[in-house]
C-alpha cells in the first residue's frame, strides 16, 4: 500500500484551503459567535457548488464517485479552519451510508445540492450534532438502521459555541437490518471517527501556527520569545506528536477505502493519537501565549473548544484505548517487525 496522494487530491485540498481562508476566517467565526449563529447558509451553499457534498457519493445521484481517501486532506483543512457546518458529518458519514443502503436517490440528490443535511445518532455519544438543521436522523437500535424525519430533539449544552448538540430520540422507518445493517453501520462509525481524527490534526496545526506567530512578535528581554530554547522545544514536541499522528490518519483512510480487515484498528489508532496530539497542541499554545491565552480576546479558545468537543465525539480517548487493548489481548492485532509500515 502506498501512502502517496495524487496531484488531483492535492489540488482539491488547496482549493478548499483557499476557500476556507476567505470564507471561514477568524473574523467570520467571531461574528457568528457574537450573533449566536452556528451555521452559514451562504458558506454551505458555496461548498455544495464546489461539489464537496457529493465527492464520495455515486455519480447516479450527482456525486463524483470518489472515496474517503480523496476526502481526508479536505477534512484536515476543515479542522484547520474550525469549520462550523456539518460538512464532514453529512458528506463523509451519513450520505455514503444512505447511498450504500440504496433506494434514497432523491434524498441524496438533495444532499449533493446542499438542500438536505443528515445527522447520525452515534451510540458512542449521548448527543447528536446539528440536529436542528437535519432533514433526517439515521440511528441503529442493535438490529436495524432507521431513518427518522421527525426525531424528538432537546437542545443540550455544548462546550463549543459553534457546534450545537442535541439529545435525540429517533425511531422512524427501518431501512436495513441483519448483517448488512451491522456492516454498513460500523463503516459509518469508522468514517465518523476518521474525519474527527483528521480535524483534530488540522486543529492542532492551526494552534501551533498561532503560537509561532505570537512567539515571533512577543518580545521579552529585548528579543522574541520564539528565540528561547524552551519555547522552541515546546512547539517542536507538539509538531512531532502531530506529524506522528498524521500517517496514522492517512493509513486509516487508505485502509477504509481498500477494505483492509484491520481498518477498524487503524481508525482507532488514528483518532487516539490525533486526539492526544491536539490536546498537547492546546496546552503548549496556551503556555506560549501565557495568561492572555486563556482570555476571550485571543482566538485560541475557538480551536481549543473544538478539540475538546471532537475528542469526546466518535469514541473518546478511553473508549479507543480500551478498544485497542482488547484487540491486542484477543490476538487480532499483528505485532512485531512483520507488521510495521515497512512491511506494508
Amino acid at each position: 500500500m502506498e501512502f502517496i496522494f495524487t496531484q488531483d487530491q492535492l489540488d482539491f485540498q488547496e482549493a478548499v484551503k483557499g476557500f476556507l481562508a476567505g470564507e471561514c476566517d477568524v473574523a467570520h467565526l467571531r461574528k457568528m459567535v457574537e450573533q449566536g449563529k452556528t451555521f452559514s447558509e451562504d458558506r454551505w451553499q458555496q461548498m455544495a457548488e464546489m461539489g464537496l457534498m457529493g465527492l464520495i457519493l455515486p455519480e447516479e445521484v450527482g456525486g463524483l464517485g470518489l472515496t474517503i481517501r480523496d476526502y481526508i486532506l479536505i477534512a484536515e483543512e476543515c479542522g484547520y479552519a474550525a469549520l462550523p457546518e456539518p460538512l464532514l458529518e453529512t458528506a463523509v458519514v451519513t450520505a455514503p451510508l444512505l447511498a450504500a443502503l440504496g433506494g434514497q436517490e432523491e434524498f441524496l440528490q438533495e444532499v449533493c445540492s446542499g438542500e438536505a443535511i443528515i445527522a447520525l445518532k452515534d451510540s458512542r455519544s449521548p448527543v447528536i450534532t446539528n440536529g436542528d438543521r437535519a432533514k433526517a436522523v439515521l440511528s441503529y437500535d442493535g438490529s436495524a438502521i432507521r431513518l427518522d424525519n421527525t426525531p424528538a430533539l432537546q437542545a443540550s449544552e455544548s462546550i463549543d459555541p459553534l457546534r450545537p448538540v442535541f439529545l435525540c430520540e429517533a425511531n422512524g422507518v427501518t431501512i436495513s437490518e441483519g448483517e448488512n445493517a451491522v456492516r454498513l453501520w460500523q463503516a459509518a462509525l469508522e468514517r465518523s471517527s476518521l474525519v474527527a481524527a483528521a480535524q483534530l490534526y488540522g486543529l492542532g496545526r492551526r494552534m501551533v501556527d498561532m503560537a509561532v506567530d505570537y512567539a515571533r512578535d512577543r518580545q521579552q528581554f529585548g528579543k522574541p520569545i520564539g528565540s528561547f530554547q524552551a519555547v522552541k522545544h515546546h512547539l517542536s514536541s507538539v509538531m512531532v506528536a502531530l506529524e506522528f499522528a498524521r500517517p496514522l490518519i492517512h493509513r486509516a483512510a487508505f485502509s477504509l477505502a481498500d477494505g483492509d480487515p484491520l481498518a477498524t484498528v487503524h481508525v482507532a489508532q488514528a483518532k487516539l493519537k490525533a486526539g492526544e496530539a491536539a490536546l498537547q497542541a492546546t496546552e503548549s499554545a496556551h503556555q506560549v501565549h501565557g495568561a492572555m491565552g486563556y482570555t476571550y480576546e485571543v482566538d485560541l479558545h475557538l480551536w481549543m473548544k473544538r478539540v475538546w468537543a471532537l475528542n469526546a465525539a466518535a469514541g473518546d480517548l478511553l473508549f479507543l484505548e480500551d478498544q485497542l487493548e482488547n484487540t491486542v489481548l484477543d490476538g487480532d492485532l499483528p505485532l512485531g517487525p512483520g507488521a510495521t509500515f515497512g512491511a506494508a
